[in-house]
């Protein structure tokens, strides 16, 4: 089915205008409802359903919007040794950019490299806690050049948590370093003891730092999540407990230990310390 509307100018034009006083918007959304959209215009989810857009959840980031999005974690400072600045949220370009940069200027000031905070990550986290099952997910992301995350997820309720991407896009871990393709999914249920987890990976046959990668999720019911890349189904996961808690959405960036940590350079050097984000966009059933 071919678009018939450009979803970037649709949003901009929703995001500054009433919809009571501009009914003319509203008509246009009732048309995205009825007929559906594809990838010739803009994104568009699974085709079996008819979906609508949450805009709460939605953004072309040609500013930061501090109604939908904080810039930083509320109920989190980060994974040491890695800690979230505010300062390191930025938009530039159309883009997100979540960067990481380092506390020191030498590693020889660190005392404990994996216990001292030594390493400045990002955050940013939705305003509003209305991830849900039912809804799907979809941005498109180009990792950072560094030994950190650039992750994708879904937290902040009582038991559960949802990670679309924790992709790393330059393993120092000689080990690793085939982290660099792939896409990494999770899913952790926590009020279980011990917690359930379901990691899986997806071999995407590229460098996440060198592409805009599009990664989806449906949370299709609170017994089914399928995880998307560039728009296939790679990995349905069928929880052991039901996922039915609404989340907040969350892109961040941390120092994983295991994967080697991240050199002083490569944190200084804004040419591959930033994780974008060009987009995102979340849509739910028509009710």
């Amino acid at each position: 089915m071919t678009s018939i509307l450009n979803y970037k100018k649709l949003m901009q034009n929703i995001g500054t205008t009433n919809f009571k006083k501009h009914t003319l918007f509203v008509c246009l959304l009732c048309i995205l409802v009825l007929i559906g959209v594809s990838r010739n215009g803009f994104a568009a989810p699974p085709a079996e359903v008819q979906w609508q857009p949450v805009l709460q959840l939605s953004d072309e980031f040609d500013k930061f919007d501090a109604l939908k999005w904080n810039n930083y974690h509320p109920g989190w400072k980060g994974r040491t040794p890695s800690h979230f600045l505010k300062e390191n949220v930025f938009v530039e370009d159309g883009k997100l950019c979540l960067r990481s940069t380092s506390k020191v200027a030498s590693l020889s000031e660190v005392k404990n490299v994996t216990d001292d905070v030594w390493v400045n990550s990002a955050a940013v986290s939705s305003k509003k806690k209305i991830a849900q099952p039912g809804y799907y997910y979809e941005t498109s992301i180009k990792a950072s050049d560094l030994s950190m995350t650039s992750s994708f997820w879904f937290r902040m309720g009582r038991f559960s948590e949802i990670d679309v991407i924790e992709n790393i896009g330059r393993p120092e871990n000689p080990a690793k370093r085939h982290f660099e393709t792939q896409m990494k999914m999770n899913t952790h249920l926590y009020r279980e003891d011990p917690k359930i987890s379901t990691p899986h990976d997806y071999d995407m046959e590229m460098r996440s730092r060198d592409h805009f990668i599009v990664y989806g999720l449906w949370w299709k019911s609170p017994n089914e999540i399928i995880f998307y890349c560039n728009d296939k189904p790679v990995q349905t996961v069928i929880p052991q407990k039901p996922f039915d808690e609404p989340l907040h959405m969350i892109f961040d960036t941390e120092v994983f230990t295991w994967v080697g940590f991240p050199t002083i350079e490569s944190l200084n050097n804004p040419s591959c310390n930033t994780m974008y984000v060009d987009w995102v966009r979340t849509w739910k059933p028509v009710e």
